[in-house]
């Protein structure tokens, strides 16, 4: 995943938006599965790490429908 240009892990530098910008591939096992790219601007380090989660969550619903229900649940 790369986030900016970058690896996740360098952009995301805390645990808390670490695991929140990883959080709709956990729960889909579906980390490593697929290529991310993502851009996003302001907010904050973890306002930006929620929207990274909204849009992972989104697409992934989008791709395999099912997986909105695990989602859901997660909020």
């Amino acid at each position: 995943m790369q986030i900016n240009k970058k690896d996740w892990k360098e952009y995301f530098s805390t645990p808390a938006t670490r695991i929140a910008a990883r959080q709709a591939l956990v729960l889909t096992e579906t980390e490593g599965r697929y290529d991310v790219y993502v851009n996003v601007m302001g907010g904050g380090p973890q306002g930006q790490a929620d929207a990274v989660r909204h849009g992972l969550s989104r697409a992934l619903v989008k791709a395999q429908g099912e997986f909105e229900a695990a989602l859901r649940g997660a909020r």
